[in-house]
């Protein structure tokens, strides 16, 4: 059985009503009763042993990799019809992969306000790039999603932030592309798929040093706080006023993506087959 991640165990609120409760109920017990089961981060494999006592040789951890789609290379042209599409200038700071609370767009949204502010008064650049967030708007669905449209009007932060809703994955491969940076300070992942897709496009990624992102990211990637807007902030700013620091990221970035690879995710599965 492979295991992405034991969320809703760890995460109450995601068993907010008797449907719910029961689906995870009934994943629950397929993991407990599986014979072996595929984990795809050491952290997934914390969690079963610490949260529903699997025993550890039951577990093999095999890292996921990214679709093949987020390998290939962008050229200027798609660059620039993406860009047109979105209504999007070159370069802007990019979140996305979802909206749930726990993937921190709200923190994100206030650290980029910070960045803003202090660009004010530092005058580190001419202008901060935009930012953009992608991610299904669900208002409905409070408290799990956050209301961002909400959130950047309280802010008063319209006029430089572009709001995506829903993106197709066909085109993500370019966002990310054209894309100054990646920034994605979510709060627990089971892998956190975000971080790779990014990397495999060269893109400077800042995340947070949670769960199971460190092994995603490794030292090919900058950490930030998730619950500090300031130091988010003033990562987002080190790489914006560091060309240097962003070419080394990119490159890294791009060297860490490829130990990734569905050949050796399907070798181990093979293996414990056997």
């Amino acid at each position: 059985m492979l295991v992405h991640d034991i969320i809703p165990k760890l995460f109450p609120e995601y068993q907010n009503n008797f449907r719910k409760k029961y689906y995870w109920s009934q994943i629950e017990k397929a993991i407990k009763s599986a014979d072996k089961i595929i984990a795809n981060s050491k952290r997934t494999e914390k969690d079963l042993i610490q949260h529903l006592d699997i025993y550890p040789a039951k577990i093999t951890v095999s890292y996921l990799d990214a679709d093949e789609i987020y390998k290939k290379d962008i050229s200027e042209k798609q660059r620039s019809k993406i860009l047109k599409k979105y209504a999007l200038k070159p370069g802007y700071i990019y979140n996305g992969g979802g909206l749930e609370v726990r993937k921190n767009a709200e923190g994100v949204i206030r650290a980029y306000k910070k960045l803003l502010e202090s660009n004010k008064t530092l005058h580190f650049m001419k202008e901060v790039p935009q930012l953009a967030i992608s991610g299904k708007l669900m208002p409905q669905l409070a408290p799990l999603i956050v209301d961002i449209e909400k959130l950047v009007k309280e802010l008063n932060i319209s006029q430089h932030v572009k709001i995506l809703d829903f993106v197709p994955q066909e085109d993500l491969p370019a966002i990310y592309a054209a894309a100054g940076m990646f920034i994605y300070p979510s709060k627990y992942e089971g892998f956190g798929l975000p971080v790779l897709e990014a990397m495999n496009q060269g893109t400077p990624v800042i995340t947070a040093k949670t769960s199971s992102l460190p092994e995603v990211g490794g030292d090919s990637v900058l950490y930030c706080d998730p619950d500090d807007i300031n130091d988010m902030a003033m990562v987002m700013r080190n790489i914006l006023i560091n060309k240097d620091l962003h070419e080394t990221l990119s490159r890294r970035g791009k060297e860490r993506a490829e130990q990734f690879s569905w050949k050796k995710f399907t070798q181990k599965f093979l293996n414990i087959l056997d």
